[in-house]
């Protein structure tokens, strides 16, 4: 006859241990998952802004006229996209546009004065509005903010004395921030 004892106290332990590592293993993945699509978003928007600064130092034809930059803003359906231009308002005019984040991203900037974070003001893109940061052809630090896409010859204008400081990509409870150093043209990425 065969015996019918039914589990061991050992072998219901050894499933109940194996069940919690890789629902501990699981729930790890999760916490790296959530923020992805912020990571991506800053990633992607530190890598245009690298291709902006070579492209301004190279390409432009002076600070003032903003004839290469980038313009960051979101869609409709709250996804997130940002236009490369170079040569604005010339026979030369080129722009490309990527998508580089969902809905499930929001992104901020704050704006300010160098060397002081009093008057700083922070503007969350929301469909109604634009980040439009260039550079300086002369020394390839930021230029002073625009409010709206600057269109033909005329030079924009500008918020004097106001630069970008911060884009800030927020993903649920995880958040990267592309720090931007106007006098410099310096930018670096973190997660806060």
């Amino acid at each position: 006859m065969r015996d019918e004892r039914g589990f061991s106290l050992v072998e219901l332990i050894v499933v109940i241990a194996i069940i919690s590592i890789i629902g501990a293993g699981a729930y790890g993945m999760l916490g790296l998952l959530n923020g992805k699509y912020a990571k991506e978003c800053a990633t992607k928007t530190q890598s245009a802004l690298s291709q902006t600064k070579v492209a301004a130092m190279s390409k432009s034809k002076g600070a003032t006229l903003y004839d290469v930059y980038i313009r960051i803003y979101t869609s409709a359906d709250g996804s997130v996209y940002v236009d490369s231009v170079t040569g604005r308002g010339t026979a030369n005019e080129a722009r490309t546009t990527e998508k580089i984040g969902n809905a499930r991203v929001t992104v901020s900037a704050v704006k300010g004065r160098v060397g002081t974070e009093t008057s700083d003001s922070t503007v969350t893109l929301d469909g109604t509005n634009e980040i439009i940061i260039a550079f300086d052809r002369s020394g390839g630090t930021f230029n002073e903010v625009v409010n709206t896409e600057p269109t033909g010859l005329i030079a924009p204008a500008k918020e004097t004395d106001v630069y970008w400081k911060k884009i800030i990509f927020t993903q649920g409870s995880v958040e990267y921030v592309l720090d931007l150093v106007p006098l410099t043209g310096k930018f670096s990425l973190s997660r806060n």
